[in-house]
């Protein structure tokens, strides 16, 4: 079996200064449109009205620094008695803050604060929700520290990370998103009328795709939690500090840091209708008095495939392959929700095809210097997904020893370099997979037609 190993040598980047950015250039005033977020409701809302809210408590005066986070319920910052640090992933290992951890009679609390700020959410017009929205995404806009830090975080320019200024400049204009959000994704229901939208945040979210989000809950009339990725909780806690200054109605969106694992699957479990554990007893009386929605945020439709036919353009189509499957700022080094892992190529161009990819594999400087993995478990997921492949039948035409860690990092944060199998049918559990983790399958398709069909089914 041949296989092409990786074998850069591979140079990781310093950690970026952390910097703020100025403010954007004014945006005409538009109405919103019917494919803006915020829904039809919001047609002919004037975005520049100015209303009178009740002004949130502001945190610091740079709110954006997070040497240490805290939690937004009912108007106001709340430190937690408990927290857990967020170092970055790259050389020299920096801190980047610490965040409090929730209980279950915060995470109650705050499900009974964003109830009770609907009210007052509901109070207000269609013009004035909008020109509250449209203050939100002002601020964030204007201060974009959040995105120096994810930069430094990840150690990449934070032009790499994909539009996140040209993404909430679109939504500011009302225009469609490009982005992946989730918002469109079903939601587990608790109970019919729910009054409260949970959303647990994804740190591939980012903010744009995170405002979408609570967006998507303020427009079907519900309060919003915001249960924020242990991750990156950066995202959620500029939401935050946006919410604060855009005046929104005090505790129609609350933010909720440190979700513990068990917590987690109790209110799953809930919204499921499915009875948690009886040690969760206490959070499930007092939740279940707020009926609620639950927005996972699209996990099991992450991964997506391209189709080669039998008059691509086989060079180009491979570069895009490559970009799309394991770009830094595309697919965040396969990290990001609606990578693309599975190639249906027609038969008759395969084995060109797999040369052009494997051509724009080694000239690739995304792949010689991969962004390190958030996901702790994506190397477990990496190894299973070998296993699984090689079990099959599949053939490992690139990758062989994929982890590296950062020099003197003691193997804090490896990189995981890109697998690609080739031979793999579309009856292979490989071929279904749903994780966002840097492994590509090659599927062969009789037919332009077979292959497209292909793709419908396998997503």
């Amino acid at each position: 079996m041949l296989v092409r190993s990786p074998g850069f040598g591979v140079g990781f980047p310093e950690a970026l200064p952390l910097s703020r950015g100025g403010t954007p250039d004014s945006l005409s005033a538009s109405a919103a449109t019917a494919q803006n977020p915020i829904g039809q409701r919001f047609l002919d809302a004037d975005l520049h009205s100015r209303c009178s809210f009740t002004r949130c408590f502001v945190r610091r005066e740079n709110p954006l620094n997070v040497s240490v986070g805290q939690h937004f319920i009912a108007g106001a910052w709340r430190e937690g008695a408990d927290g857990f640090d967020l170092r970055q992933r790259v050389e020299p290992f920096e801190p980047v803050g610490t965040w409090p951890r929730a209980d279950e009679a915060l995470i109650v609390e705050a499900l009974e604060a964003s109830r009770a700020g609907r009210a007052s959410w509901l109070a207000l017009s269609a013009v004035e929700r909008a020109a509250c929205l449209r203050r939100v995404l002002e601020h964030l806009l204007a201060n974009h520290a959040w995105s120096s830090h994810l930069g430094s975080f990840l150690g990449v320019q934070p032009g790499e990370i994909a539009g996140e200024q040209t993404e909430l400049e679109r939504l500011i204009r009302g225009e469609p998103s490009g982005a992946d959000s989730g918002a469109s994704r079903p939601a587990r229901t608790a109970e019919l009328g729910a009054e409260v939208g949970v959303v647990f945040a994804r740190w591939t979210d980012f903010v744009s795709g995170l405002y979408q989000r609570i967006a998507t809950q303020l427009a079907s009339d519900r309060g919003v939690v915001v249960l924020s990725d242990n991750r990156w909780p950066v995202s959620a806690d500029a939401l935050g500090a946006a919410i604060s200054a855009a005046g929104m109605p005090t505790g129609v969106v609350s933010i909720v840091h440190g979700l513990s694992a068990p917590l987690r699957d109790t209110l799953i479990a809930m919204a499921a209708s499915v009875a948690p554990d009886e040690s969760e007893g206490h959070l499930l009386l007092r939740a279940q008095t707020v009926p609620f929605t639950l927005d996972l945020g699209g996990h099991e439709q992450s991964n997506r495939s391209i189709v080669v036919r039998e008059e691509c353009e086989l060079a180009q189509t491979a570069l895009e392959v490559v970009d799309q499957a394991f770009g830094r700022a595309s697919s965040l080094s396969g990290q990001r929700p609606g990578r693309v892992a599975r190639v249906i190529c027609n038969v008759r161009v395969f084995s060109r095809f797999c040369e052009h990819l494997l051509t724009a594999i080694e000239g690739s400087v995304d792949v010689k210097q991969p962004i390190p993995q958030i996901d702790n478990e994506a190397i477990n997921a990496v190894r299973a997904l070998w296993n699984l492949g090689l079990d099959e039948g599949a053939t490992l035409i690139f990758g062989g020893e994929c982890f590296e860690a950062a020099p003197g990092s003691r193997a804090r944060d490896p990189r995981v370099w890109p697998a690609i199998y080739s031979n793999v049918d579309p009856e292979m559990a490989l071929s279904r997979m749903r994780q966002t983790v840097p492994v590509l399958c090659l599927i062969r398709a009789e037919s332009d037609e077979a292959a497209e069909q292909l793709a419908l089914d396998l997503g």
